[in-house]
């Protein structure tokens, strides 16, 4: 090892100590090799997992989180990016959920307010629709009643009230709509920062780290061995208790393959489409003919997006792609509103699809129709989490850390992590107006000081302490780029660009490039 790199390793030891965000990979996996056992192991890096983590360690337990490929990189990253009550399920009378559902979107519009904001939303009454004017009436009047703003109440506006975008559906019948707040959130962003809160508490987070086994013992701590995916070296760890917090791969996860979980779960796809122009007005709920189908379009940093649609599924896919014949579907629906002009395949920019998970209950139904609410089961020495939604989270969390302290044989808890905010949440107000000021004067265009804001919230201030010029690279700050690496975990090209900076249409120059692989002395880091 050269001089300067020996310098820099003896800095980054040194920094780690004072600085958990700033920790190694080898450092965490030199504490995961610890003797010590910890109290309970964290399988899967999605938005529970995070979320379990960073309880689990606010509540002082020795906490480890294990994500077999990057954090958020299934399931908590192909959202529909939509924190809400879920209207539709009214339609299918599980009002629990919707109250869950309300109660979690104002709690997330406070503690991760630069991630999470709210959305104006459009419900057409149409003919074919699947709700009445009544019943769609009495639906938002209940959302009302959790709004902690008041200006965000539902009202009526007539056919000829509705936005210009809107107005093609006036043409099929519309009789006008019920303007409507939910909101939208960055999802891949909602759970790194739950991983940093996590690790900021004390828990040991690692990516690229996939569980092979798990030994359940009845007195003594689990013995979980696990592999590196990036050294290809094995380890083992011990832990108390284990969650497995897989999301589609719950019933196969280390002892459980194959799992008599597999007959408890159902699994459907979910397919979106990114337009390359920009939605003008609120967003659109439109019912559909049939009971529990229905089409979102709203927008996206990068568009318009379009989706979802719910199409069962056998079994779990690792990061799957839409088919053309699911593309074309949801295309038809879309243009049978609002024609083939702007809505056709040469201006799709993205596509992506993700797996749902729905807990079997009672005999059948369309997954369309399946209740989105979770289980928690215990089942082959772990606590397996079955479906589960991005809104909804932390009460899904905050229910299984219960059970488990009953398992362990603990006193219940009243930690909660409703009201504590994210890291980028903190002091957002003057943290944000320092770097924008700063960043203004270093000549830095407006578009990137609003996506850095947009992703990191008051955590840019970071930026201004890793590079005080504030120098930009292919459209993003330098200091980003090195974050993303230094504090965020990022170990691929995916992990950069698509849930770090979150652009996979742009390409790093040069420079970029050398930056990202100058902060990685032991080898090359595009790989």
């Amino acid at each position: 090892m050269s001089l300067v790199n020996l310098y820099r390793e003896e800095a980054r030891s040194f920094e780690a100590q004072l600085h958990p965000l700033r920790q190694t990979r080898a450092g965490i996996i030199d504490a995961l090799n610890s003797k010590r056992p910890f109290d309970v192991l964290i399988i899967g890096g999605g938005i529970h997992g995070a979320m379990f983590a960073r309880l689990a360690a606010l509540g002082g337990l020795r906490t480890a989180l294990l994500e077999r490929s990057d954090y958020a990189a299934e399931t908590s990253s192909r959202s529909s990016r939509m924190i809400h009550g879920g209207l539709r399920y009214l339609e299918l009378g599980d009002f629990g959920q919707v109250f869950e559902g309300l109660r979690a979107r104002e709690m997330l519009l406070h503690d991760a307010h630069h991630l999470v904001k709210p959305q104006q939303f459009l419900l057409p009454i149409l003919p074919s629709g699947g709700l009445s004017r009544f019943k769609a009436g009495a639906g938002l009047a209940f959302y009302d009643l959790l709004l902690h703003d008041r200006k965000r109440r539902h009202r009526w506006l007539t056919a000829s009230e509705l936005p210009k975008e809107l107005q093609p559906l006036v043409s099929r019948g519309a009789t006008g709509g019920y303007c409507f707040f939910d909101a939208l959130a960055n999802d891949a962003r909602l759970v790194m920062e739950n991983i940093l809160a996590a690790r900021q508490e004390g828990a040991l987070c690692l990516n690229h780290a996939s569980v092979e086994s798990v030994r359940t013992f009845e007195h003594m701590p689990a013995e979980i061995g696990w592999l590196d995916r990036l050294s290809g070296k094995s380890h083992e760890l011990r832990a108390g208790t284990v969650i497995n917090c897989t999301g589609p791969w719950v019933p196969y996860t280390a002892r459980l393959r194959p799992s008599e979980l597999r007959q408890r779960v159902r699994y459907s796809r979910g397919v979106h489409l990114i337009f390359d122009f920009k939605w003008e007005g609120p967003a659109l709920l439109r019912p559909a003919r049939e009971k529990g189908q229905h089409y979102f379009i709203w927008p996206h940093p990068l568009g318009t997006m379009v989706g979802p649609t719910d199409d069962e599924i056998d079994e779990p896919q690792s990061n799957p792609a839409p088919t053309q014949t699911e593309i074309a579907a949801l295309l038809a629906r879309v243009q049978e509103d609002f024609g083939a002009e702007r809505f056709n395949l040469s201006r799709i920019r993205s596509a992506f699809a993700g797996i749902r998970t729905l807990p079997v209950r009672g005999s059948g139904g369309r997954t369309a129709e399946l209740s989105r609410r979770h289980l928690w089961v215990h089942h082959g020495g772990m606590l397996n989490l079955l479906g589960g939604k991005l809104t909804t989270s932390v009460w899904t969390v905050e229910q299984g850390y219960q059970l488990m302290l009953k398992l362990a044989g603990r006193p219940k808890s009243s930690l909660t992590l409703r009201n504590r905010k994210l890291p980028g949440s903190a002091y957002y107000l003057e943290a944000v107006g320092q770097f924008n000021t700063a960043a203004l004067a270093k000549g830095a265009p407006a578009a990137v000081i609003e996506a850095a804001v947009a992703r990191l919230g008051s955590r840019v201030r970071i930026l201004s302490e890793l590079d005080p010029e504030l120098r930009t690279l292919s459209g993003f700050f330098s200091a980003e780029l090195m974050l993303s690496v230094l504090e965020e975990q990022a170990e691929s090209w995916a992990d950069l660009m698509l849930r770090r900076l979150q652009n996979p249409l742009a390409d790093l120059e040069p420079q970029a490039l050398k930056l990202l692989n100058d902060l990685r002395p032991e080898g090359n880091w595009l790989r």
